[in-house]
């Protein structure tokens, strides 16, 4: 929307009160048609010796070129600007070129014509050149943005020029030295470059954020961006050399289409970025107003044609600048502290309109900054609205970190009864149950999501416990339970539930982070283990089971006693997955959902256990071993047969036990204290003898 308002010194309507004085006022002369270039510019504007006439009658060159009772007009604007009009005109001009020796260059600088024809003298006759942007690029007599064609100073007599098109009517004619029209070029190709260089780093830079933080108003911008670049691509003919060369009809189209989308797009991005649907609810409906007219333009465009979409478009151009402007303005007065670069981004938008308002009405003298100034203010309104975005999550981390701070002061209050009760009731299970803290739970609250069940045991606890006082074994137990508790919490899980000598931990973001605390668990185990034994205790062990999925998470019991407990298939599963430890003499199981979730299962050293039949699941469960706490030789010799383990767990679960058998046996030659194909070997010989049987 912004980055084509250019739309406006290149349309039918003023944009400036002394651009209509000069329309009104400015009187029509009568002149001598012949007129001589001085030979020391670069560059003569043609628009002050250019005659016209409104082709009425229908006239062709014969007739225009012949006949004596037209009515040739002259006008002292610095371009021919006829706005929007049904009619086609006729031009023409009489230089005197005897002076010049070198090529010469008529550009006509409105790439948006749609049929341009040019009359050249040649002798008694004309050099015919029909182009225009409804017509392919091919047609053009040199192959630039804009309409050129060359001039040889040797012909002389008058030039011819008709043109018909439904976009605004327009002929800023030039006469051009060849060899400053190059150089011309070239510093104007470097200034877009730079320019539609701008806009492209805004659109990729804004890309990637939004593909980083996912939020809806950076996508808005960064169509927004987009269609103002297709745009202004239509607008200033380079669509034409380097897009849709061959395709008038949507060249023709394209630009009402990307100005509709640039305006639709522009508006979403503004009622989103300035939240104007709850700081400013007036405002928020005139904006869907006013968007809602953008996006009815799309279809108007393909559907009724050029003029009309223009047309209205032109109207929201005009208009919207200033409401978004003042958008901002109002908002940031009522305290959004957001609002800041988005206000300043609109302002210099208008600032660079309005130079170019009083450059082409006169007010000022015409230079690099009146040329560009277009294009400089909505390059910075670019920058400036990307740096409001950045400006706006930084505000937003503010804001949640002064929240963050309300709600801390607001916690102290209740600090002694929560530092209490946490103890008994993990913090994360209140906070999963929207509640800050305990005193707000009620029985019945509950919350289902997903989250991985790890279960821990410790093998044979009834005979160590045995030799030990009800004292001993309670200090046994806290000691063990102060290794692992920690190390739990570190991982980003917490305890839910001691049940005897064993425990149930939630880890509510990764599966991995639970493989991660099982493996550490096993370590603060041999180093617990280290311990016991200068006191001249035993050693233990402990199974770890892991599964993840779906669970229940919430309050149970009565009024008078409750509970927080958690329900589901997935804590049954990873239960009995932490009973199958002592079956398979692994210290870590985890479950193939658990595994499947790894980003990369082979960074841990890890095995298939197999097919396992499940108390209460219809399928067997895939199972893995992560023996990455094993000794250093008994590891390495698991990670060597570990293919060949596979292979024969294959035949087994396919049934092909003899196969299996070999398999195993050849392993277990290769790794006799693995107990997993004692395991294995016995099922097969049990089976054996019961088919023999």
């Amino acid at each position: 929307m912004n980055a084509n308002i250019v739309l406006l010194k290149r349309s039918g309507f003023s944009f400036s009160i002394i651009a209509v004085f000069i329309l009104l006022f400015t009187g029509i002369v009568a002149a001598s048609v012949r007129f001589t270039p001085p030979p020391g510019g670069d560059r003569f504007s043609l628009a002050p010796h250019i005659e016209y006439f409104e082709n009425s009658p229908g006239y062709d060159i014969g007739e225009i070129a012949g006949r004596s009772d037209i009515e040739w007009k002259k006008s002292n604007q610095k371009t021919l600007n006829f706005g929007f009009t049904q009619s086609d005109y006729w031009f023409r001009f009489h230089p005197d070129l005897s002076s010049y020796n070198e090529l010469l260059f008529l550009e006509v600088a409105y790439p948006l014509l749609d049929f341009i024809e040019v009359y050249k003298p040649d002798g008694e006759n004309w050099t015919t050149v029909s182009t225009g942007d409804m017509r392919p690029f091919s047609s053009r007599e040199m192959e630039y943005r804009t309409f050129l064609f060359e001039i040889d100073p040797a012909q002389s007599g008058i030039y011819y020029i008709h043109v018909k098109t439904d976009s605004s009517l327009q002929l800023p004619a030039f006469l051009w030295k060849k060899n400053a029209f190059l150089q011309n070029m070239n510093y104007d190709g470097t200034i877009y470059g730079i320019y539609f260089g701008v806009l492209l780093i805004m659109f990729f830079y804004n890309l990637f954020i939004f593909f980083s933080v996912k939020e809806r108003v950076y996508l808005y911008y960064v169509i927004y961006i987009l269609s103002a670049l297709l745009a202004q691509l239509s607008l200033y003919g380079f669509s034409a050399q380097y897009l849709w060369r061959d395709d008038p009809i949507w060249l023709n189209h394209s630009l009402p289409v990307f100005l509709s989308i640039d305006i639709l797009f522009g508006i979403l991005f503004c009622v989103g970025f300035l939240n104007l649907k709850t700081r400013a609810p007036i405002l928020y409906w005139i904006s869907a107003g006013l968007g809602g007219i953008a996006a009815t333009l799309i279809p108007l465009t393909l559907l009724s044609g050029y003029v009309l979409a223009m047309k209205v478009a032109i109207i929201l151009l005009v208009t919207i600048p200033f409401f978004l402007t003042g958008s901002g303005l109002y908002v940031l007065l009522k305290g959004a502290k957001t609002a800041r670069l988005f206000l300043l981004a609109w302002v210099a938008l208008l600032l660079g309109l309005l130079t170019t308002a009083l450059g082409a009405s006169g007010v000022i003298e015409n230079s690099f900054l009146t040329d560009y100034s277009v294009q400089i203010g909505t390059a910075l309104e670019m920058v400036l609205l990307s740096l409001a975005l950045a400006d706006r999550i930084n505000i937003m981390k503010e804001e949640h970190a002064d929240a963050l701070k309300q709600k801390l002061a607001e916690s102290e209050k209740v600090a002694a009864l929560s530092d209490t009760f946490r103890k008994f009731v993990p913090v994360k299970f209140i906070e999963y149950l929207k509640k800050e803290h305990i005193t707000q739970v009620s029985l019945g609250d509950h919350v289902e999501r997903e989250m991985t069940i790890l279960f821990a045991d410790i093998r044979g606890f009834t005979g160590i416990s045995e030799g030990m006082t009800p004292e001993d074994n309670f200090n046994f137990l806290n000691s063990y339970l102060g290794t692992i508790g920690p190390i739990i919490r570190n991982h980003g899980g917490f305890i839910d539930k001691y049940i005897g000598d064993g425990i149930m931990a939630l880890f509510p973001d990764s599966p991995e982070d639970a493989v991660q605390a099982g493996i550490q668990m096993l370590y603060h185990l041999n180093r617990f283990n280290a311990n016991r034994l200068q006191k001249g205790l035993g050693e233990i062990r402990i199974g770890i089971g892991i599964n993840t999925g779906s669970i229940m998470l919430g309050i149970i019991g009565e009024s008078e006693r409750m509970d927080g407990t958690v329900i589901s298939d997935a804590v049954n599963l990873s239960s009995r997955i932490e009973g199958l430890t002592k079956v398979f003499h692994a210290d870590l199981i985890i479950s193939e959902a658990v595994y499947s979730r790894i980003n990369d299962p082979g960074i841990y050293a890890h095995r298939y256990l197999g097919l396992v039949r499940v108390k209460g699941k219809k399928k067997p469960v895939p199972v893995f071993e992560v023996f990455e706490n094993d000794e250093t030789e008994s590891r390495a010799r698991k990670l060597e047969t570990k293919s060949e383990l596979e292979e024969g767990i294959k035949c087994f679960n396919n049934g092909e036990l003899q196969e299996a058998l070999i398999r195993f046996e050849g392993i277990a030659a290769k790794n006799p204290s693995d107990q997993l194909l004692k395991h294995y070997i016995g099922l097969i010989e049990t089976k054996v003898a019961h088919i023999e049987r």
